[in-house]
C-alpha cells in the first residue's frame, strides 16, 4: 500500500499520494453518497509536458472516423515526491525536471499548482482526471459532467463549471492566464466518453508556433465544491477578483430589455453592442438583495457582451444574442441551404432541410426555387419514383426487401436499421401533405408509419431496431414518438377513423416510458461504463411523455414522470454565460460527421439541444412553470445564435480548443469553418408550434424578463407587445398587478397566480392554469394578484 497523506477540511476530504503527488480519493464533504470524485488511474494533479528538443506528437488515423487523421500528443506524465507538509501547505518535487507541485488547503476549496524553470519546455498543463461521466466503478448519479467551460474575451480569465446528477456541482478555477484545455475523449465507441481533462499554461509548439522562451512556467488552479449555480458564480468572482455577470435569459427579439445579475464588487460594467460600440453603463446598475443589477435593452441584430471589471486585471464577461425576428431568421437561414445538405442522404439528420423547407413554404407561401428542390428530393429520393435505385437510409421503398438477414415488408426505410431515418421520413411527407396540398403524400406516410407500427413497436410500447441479430430498445432515439402523434393530430383535423390507431399507439410508447423508468438505452455500447447515460435518450424521454400528454391524453403520472427527468437532465445542460452555449445541452460526438469532422468535440447549441427545449416547453405548457419556460427559451437561442448575419448556419458552436481529431497549427475555440445547410434546421420544425406561438413574462428581483416580446409601462401597468409571429399563448410568472396584451386573436394565458380578473376582453374557457381570452378592440387586460 503506497503511503498517503490525508487531508480533513469543513467542505473536502483529501488523499494524496507520497510518491506520486497525485490526488487518490476526493470528496465533497457534502456529497451524501461520499463517492471519490477523481479517475482510479491516480494522475490527478500531474504535469503534462512536452518538451522543444524532443518530438511530441505523432499522427494515427482516427478510430473515431476512419477518413480523418489527429495529432495525438505524446505527453509526459511527470509526477512529484514528497517534501514537506507544513500548516496548511505540502509541497512535492521533482529534481529532474526542476518541478514543485504545491497544495494549499482551505476549510472549503484547495489549490494545487506546479512551478518549473525548464526553457526547454513546451507544453504545460495538469492533468485534472476526474470521475467523469460513464467511468466504471460508480453510479452515474455520482460522477462529475465537464458541461460549462468559460474564458473570458481577452483570454485572461478562466474557469470550468461542472454539473453531477445528485446536484452538486464542482468548479476550477484558475487566478492566472491559461492558454486553454483539452478534454481527453474515447478512441472508440465514437468518441462516447470522456476520459480525462487537461488545463494548460501553455500549449505545445504543434498547435502554436511562436510560444517563445519561458524562464519559469507556473499553473495554479483552485477547486471548490459549491452548492448552487448562483454560489458557484459567487465563487468564482472571489477567486478571479472580479465580478462576474450572468443572467436568467440569453438574449430576445430586438427591443428586448434583460435584467443581468453582477456577482461580486464592480468598478466598472461596460456593454458591447453588436456594431462595436462600447458604452460605460455603471451608473445604471441597482444594488438588490444580496448583490447587484443591470438591464441590457437589445436594439441591434447580433451579439452583446457585458464585461464586468473588478480590483484586479481581470475582466468577466457575458454574451447575449439578439435578433430581429423569428420569420426573418427564418427566411435567412433557409435562403442559405444548398448541396451537398448533410455527409450522407440520410433521413434524420441529412433529411431535415427538406422537412425544414416544407414548414417555410406551409409559412411563406410555394417559393418555386425552394418548392422544386423539396419536391424534387421526396418524389426522387425518398419515393423513389424515378425508379432507379433506391438510397440505403433515404427511400422509402414499397416493396419487401431484405436487409442484414431480415425480411422488412413494403414501406420501409431501404437498407437501414436507423428506424429514426423513416420516422423522420413520416414527419416530413406530413409536412409535405400540408405544404403542397397533395393527399399522396399522406397515404405514403400512413403506410409507412403503419409497417413501423407492425414491425418495430413491441406488444409493450417499445420500439425496437434490429441491428445485427440485436433487439435495441430505440424507444427515445430521436424522439420517434413524435412522428405518431402528429399523424393523430393531422388525421384528427381530417376527422379520418385512422386517427385512433395512432392515438393508441402514442398512449403505449409513452405507458411504456413510465414503465421503463430511469433507464435510457441509446445507440452505442457499454464497454467502458455500467449503463450509456446519453444526453439524447435522457432528454427524449421527458419530451415522449410530455408530447403525448399534450396532445393526447394528459395523465398526472406523465407529468411526474417528466418532472423527475428533467431534474435530473439538468446536469446535461451547459451554464456558461454565453447565448451560444448557456442552458444548450451537453453533446460531444455529432462534429464527427458534422461542422469540420474534427470531433469529438463539445457540440454547444447543437440541434438536437431542441428535444431539452422543447421538453421544457411542453411541461411549462402542462404546468406553468416559468423556469422550465426559461430554460426552454435559452435553449432555442443557442440554436437561433448560430445563424450569421448573411444567413449561413453552423452545425454548433465548438469551446474546445483542441478537438479529437485536430491538425498541426489549428486550435478551435470558435464555430466550424464548413456551415452546416440540414440538421441545423431542425430548430424550424421544432419552433412552429412552439415559439411561434408563444411569449412570457417573469421577473428578476422586481424587474420584468420579457420572452418573445416587448414590455413598456404606462399609468402603473405593464403593457406587453408579442414578437411571437402566431401569438397564442401568453405566459405570466412572478407578476403581479395589470397587464395589457396587444393582440387580435383570442390568446391563452397561462399562469399559476391564484387571483386572476379580466378587465378587457372576455373569457370563453378557463381551467386551472388556463385562462382563454377574446380581446376588445384589439387589447386584452388582466390583473393578476
Amino acid at each position: 500500500m503506497k503511503e498517503t497523506i490525508k487531508i480533513c477540511k469543513k467542505g473536502y476530504d483529501i488523499v494524496i499520494e507520497k510518491g506520486s503527488g497525485c490526488i487518490r480519493e476526493l470528496y465533497d464533504n457534502k456529497d451524501a453518497n461520499r463517492v471519490n470524485l477523481v479517475d482510479r488511474n491516480r494522475r490527478f494533479g500531474s504535469l503534462a509536458a512536452t518538451f522543444k528538443d524532443k518530438k511530441s506528437y505523432h499522427t494515427e488515423i482516427s478510430h473515431v472516423a476512419e477518413s480523418k487523421k489527429h495529432i495525438v500528443i505524446d505527453d509526459q506524465l511527470i509526477t512529484h515526491s514528497f517534501s514537506y507538509l507544513r500548516g496548511s501547505c505540502a509541497v512535492f518535487t521533482n529534481f529532474e525536471y526542476n518541478s514543485t507541485l504545491k497544495y494549499e488547503f482551505m476549510d472549503e476549496f484547495f489549490i494545487l499548482s506546479i512551478e518549473a524553470a525548464d526553457t526547454n519546455i513546451s507544453q504545460f498543463g495538469m492533468n485534472l482526471d476526474f470521475n467523469f461521466l460513464g467511468k466504471l466503478g460508480t453510479g452515474y448519479e455520482d460522477q462529475v459532467i465537464p458541461t460549462s467551460p468559460y474564458t473570458s474575451a481577452d483570454g485572461k480569465a478562466s474557469y470550468y463549471l461542472m454539473t453531477r446528477p445528485n446536484g452538486r456541482w464542482v468548479l476550477v478555477t484558475s487566478p492566472q492566464p491559461l492558454a486553454g484545455w483539452r478534454l481527453e475523449y474515447s478512441p472508440n465507441n465514437f468518441g462516447h466518453f470522456i476520459l480525462g481533462l487537461k488545463m494548460f499554461e501553455s500549449f505545445d509548439d504543434v498547435f502554436v508556433s511562436d510560444s517563445g522562451t519561458k524562464q519559469k512556467h507556473t499553473i495554479a488552479l483552485r477547486i471548490d465544491f459549491p452548492d448552487t449555480y448562483r454560489e458557484a458564480m459567487s465563487l468564482a468572482s472571489s477567486a478571479l477578483g472580479s465580478p462576474v455577470p450572468y443572467f436568467p435569459v440569453a438574449g430576445g427579439t430586438l427591443g428586448t430589455e434583460l435584467p443581468m445579475t453582477i456577482e461580486g464588487v464592480y468598478n466598472k460594467i461596460i456593454l458591447h453592442s453588436p456594431s462595436g460600440n462600447s458604452t460605460d453603463i455603471t451608473e445604471h446598475v441597482v444594488e438588490d438583495s444580496g448583490g447587484y443589477q443591470v438591464s441590457i435593452r437589445l436594439c441591434e441584430e447580433g451579439f452583446y457582451r457585458v464585461e464586468a471589471f473588478g480590483n484586479s486585471l481581470n475582466s468577466l464577461d457575458c454574451v447575449l444574442f439578439s435578433f430581429s425576428g423569428w420569420n426573418e431568421l427564418f427566411r435567412k437561414a433557409s435562403s442559405t441551404i444548398e448541396q451537398p445538405y448533410h455527409c450522407d442522404e440520410n433521413l434524420a439528420e441529412g433529411g431535415v432541410w427538406c422537412w425544414a423547407l416544407c414548414e417555410h413554404i406551409k409559412r411563406f407561401g410555394v417559393d418555386p426555387q425552394l418548392a422544386d428542390r423539396v419536391l424534387e428530393h421526396i418524389d426522387h429520393k425518398i419515393l423513389n419514383l424515378s425508379g432507379v435505385s433506391p438510397t440505403p437510409g433515404c427511400s422509402i421503398v414499397p416493396y419487401p426487401h431484405r436487409f442484414e438477414g431480415r425480411e422488412y415488408g413494403p414501406y420501409h426505410i431501404f437498407e437501414s436499421t436507423r428506424i429514426q431515418e423513416q420516422f423522420f421520413g413520416v414527419s416530413i411527407l406530413l409536412s409535405a401533405y400540408q405544404a403542397f396540398g397533395n393527399s399522396s403524400y399522406l397515404e405514403y406516410a400512413i403506410d409507412t408509419l403503419l409497417n413501423l407500427l407492425h414491425e418495430h413497436i413491441a406488444e409493450n410500447g417499445a420500439i425496437l431496431c434490429y441491428e445485427k441479430g440485436r433487439e435495441i430498445d430505440y424507444t427515445t432515439v430521436c424522439a420517434p414518438v413524435i412522428a405518431v402523434v402528429d399523424m393523430a393530430k393531422v388525421l384528427g383535423e381530417r376527422r379520418d377513423p385512422r386517427e385512433a390507431v395512432f392515438q393508441a399507439a402514442a398512449v403505449k410508447i409513452a405507458d411504456y416510458l413510465l414503465q421503463r423508468g430511469f433507464h435510457f438505452p441509446t445507440e452505442g455500447d457499454q464497454e467502458y461504463s455500467q449503463s450509456e447515460m446519453e444526453d439524447g435518450s435522457i432528454s427524449c424521454t421527458a419530451l415522449s411523455v410530455l408530447y403525448v400528454c399534450f396532445h393526447i391524453e394528459f395523465k398526472h403520472e406523465y407529468i411526474r414522470f417528466a418532472e423527475s427527468i428533467l431534474r435530473l437532465h439538468d446536469a446535461w445542460k451547459m451554464y456558461t454565460p454565453d447565448a451560444r452555449m448557456y442552458q444548450s445541452s451537453f453533446r460531444w460526438w455529432e462534429t464527427i460527421w458534422e461542422g469540420d469532422q474534427d470531433g469529438p468535440c463539445i457540440n454547444a447549441g447543437h440541434a438536437w439541444t431542441i428535444w431539452r427545449g422543447e421538453a421544457d416547453f411542453y411541461y411549462s405548457l402542462l404546468t406553468g412553470d416559468m423556469n422550465r419556460l426559461l430554460s426552454s427559451y435559452n435553449a432555442y437561442l443557442t440554436n437561433l445564435s448560430k445563424i450569421q448575419q448573411d444567413g449561413t448556419v453552423y452545425a454548433c458552436y465548438i469551446p474546445d480548443y483542441i478537438p479529437y481529431s485536430t491538425e498541426p497549427g489549428v486550435l478551435v475555440h470558435r464555430y466550424p469553418l464548413k456551415p452546416d445547410h440540414s440538421l441545423s434546421r431542425y430548430v424550424w420544425p421544432r419552433a412552429v408550434d412552439t415559439w411561434f406561438k408563444s411569449s412570457g413574462i417573469h421577473s428578476q428581483k422586481g424587474k420584468p424578463i420579457a420572452l418573445n416580446g416587448e414590455v413598456t409601462f404606462h399609468e402603473n401597468c405593464l403593457v406587453f407587445m408579442s414578437t411571437a409571429p402566431e401569438f397564442s399563448y401568453f405566459f405570466v410568472g412572478d407578476i403581479r398587478g395589470r397587464i395589457r396584451l396587444a393582440t387580435e386573436k383570442r390568446i391563452t394565458i397561462i399562469s399559476q397566480t391564484e387571483y386572476l380578473s379580466v378587465y378587457q376582453g372576455r373569457i370563453e374557457a378557463a381551467q386551472g392554469i388556463r385562462c382563454e381570452i377574446t380581446p376588445e378592440n384589439k387589447w386584452i387586460e388582466i390583473e393578476l394578484g
